[in-house]
Formats: C-alpha cells, sequence, structure tokens
C-alpha cells in the first residue's frame, strides 16, 4: 500500500474496560515507543469505549490531524466489537464479508480447536470495502489497512501478543518505508533541585525547536526530589539524530553536572 509520507499518528484504544480501570492499557504505550524509533509522532491518544457513535467520531477526527490512525481493541465476534464497523461509517465504507478472512477463521478453529467456528465468529470477517487485510497468526480477528484522503487508518486487536506480533510484521515495514528518520530521546535525571529552578537554569534551551526540550517530574524516591530533562529531535538516521543532541547535552550538563544522577 503506497501514499504519501507518514510524519504524525494517533492512537484509539478502544473498550469499556480501559475506562472502567479493569484494564491497563499497555497497547498504546507500546506502539508510541514503536513509532517514533520509526520516525513518526505520536501527538495524541485517545480512549473511545464501546459506544459506536464516539467511536465513529474519534476516528474521523483523528484522520483530520494525523497522517496515521492506529485503533487497537474491538476486533472480535461479539455485538460490543465494533472497531471495523465505525471504520466504515467513518470512511463511507460498505462493509463487506472478505472470503480470505472467513478461510483464516475456520483455518485458526480448526489449528488451535480441532472444532469448525460458531456462526457469531463470522463477523470478524466482515471489514469496509477497498481494506488491505492484516494476518493475524495468533487468533481469529484479522486487523485491516485503509487510506483515505491522505491518512492511513490501521486496526489491530486488543490482545497485546497479537498486536503486537501483527505490528511487527506488516505494519512495521510499511511504516518504516514512509516516515522520515527517526525520533530519537534522551532522559536525563536529576536530584537535590526543583523543575522551577532548573527549568531557570536553562531556560534559552526550552526554546529550541530543534532539538526540543521538556522538563519533567520523576518518579525518584521519597524526599528525594528528582527531576528531569528530556531532549528530542528528529533525523534521517540515529547517528544524525545523536549528532543533534550532543552540543545541547553537554551544555545541559555543564550547568546541571552536580545535581546528576
Amino acid at each position: 500500500m503506497k501514499g504519501r509520507r507518514l510524519l504524525s499518528a494517533e492512537i484509539v484504544a478502544v473498550g469499556t474496560e480501559i475506562l472502567l480501570g479493569s484494564l491497563v492499557d499497555t497497547n498504546t504505550a507500546w506502539l508510541s515507543r514503536r513509532l517514533a524509533a520509526l520516525g513518526v509522532a505520536v501527538y495524541r491518544h485517545t480512549t473511545v469505549g464501546d459506544n459506536k457513535e464516539r467511536l465513529v467520531a474519534a476516528l474521523s477526527e483523528a484522520a483530520t490531524r494525523a497522517d496515521l490512525v492506529i485503533a487497537t481493541g474491538g476486533l472480535g465476534p461479539t455485538a460490543d466489537d465494533i472497531t471495523h464497523e465505525a471504520l466504515g461509517l467513518a470512511t463511507g465504507r460498505e462493509m463487506v464479508e472478505y472470503p480470505q478472512a472467513r478461510r483464516h477463521i475456520d483455518q485458526t478453529f480448526e489449528r488451535f480447536t480441532g472444532r469448525r467456528p460458531p456462526p457469531s465468529a463470522y463477523k470478524q470477517a466482515f471489514f469496509p470495502d477497498g481494506c488491505e487485510l492484516v494476518a493475524n497468526p495468533l487468533g481469529t480477528a484479522m486487523g485491516a489497512l485503509l487510506e483515505l484522503e491522505g491518512t492511513l487508518f490501521a486496526t489491530l486487536p486488543g490482545v497485546p501478543s497479537e498486536m503486537r506480533r501483527m505490528f511487527e510484521e506488516t505494519l512495521e515495514s510499511l511504516i518504516g518505508k514512509r516516515s522520515e528518520g527517526v525520533i530519537v530521546s534522551r532522559l536525563f535525571r536529576f536530584a537535590g533541585i526543583s523543575e522551577e529552578e532548573m527549568s531557570e537554569k536553562v531556560r534559552d534551551l526550552l526554546d529550541s525547536s530543534d532539538p526540543t526540550l521538556a522538563p519533567l517530574v520523576g518518579p525518584g524516591e521519597v524526599g528525594r526530589g528528582e527531576v528531569q530533562l528530556r531532549i528530542t529531535t528528529r533525523a534521517p538516521t540515529r547517528t544524525e539524530a545523536e549528532d543533534k543532541i550532543g552540543p545541547v547535552a553537554e551544555e545541559i550538563l555543564s550547568r546541571l553536572r552536580s545535581y546528576s544522577l
């Protein structure tokens, strides 16, 4: 699938169980790290419950801002698995059954259970018309790629092992070919100084647009008062990114070395 360069992304995590706090969303953090390594900046994370109207709105809004929209979750056989239906509504595409997906469901059930799938399982064979399917070697729910008006939508299951395998085997190489370089960050940790004091000492550096600097409050230990400073840049290669970060890092340490952890 060819299209315009992928520079920015949004991740939409789907599932009421995430909003209720009964499930911790590790997928979004994992995807964000992998996308940064591929040179794609993640600008927003959204979590949406199993509500079709709100999910359609989330996907539609994300498409107005990002080159790549990845949705995780909501791809199963039950009534609350609505991601592909919502994608169809968001893109104006009819839902059609894909024979390839139906065969995959039959083969997966046979391999893992030795039985035929129940009729409800075939819900997972329906996708918006025009999708390119993403193979799932670990489960019945295939993902989908759909490009519309410059935005690439990608859907992946919410099961972390399935999501990661599918990303690594399909999406990673596709994104890598269409992204521009890598995004590299370096994190500095300091103690014995407040965030405000640290920011004052590097105030002129904080105005830099490339590399960018972001002061943070770190976890640290009780009473230790840890603060952090993150430098981030984008470059064609990791070596070039490190070359851009290096002089700024040296300047930071020249001012804050006595507080460095």
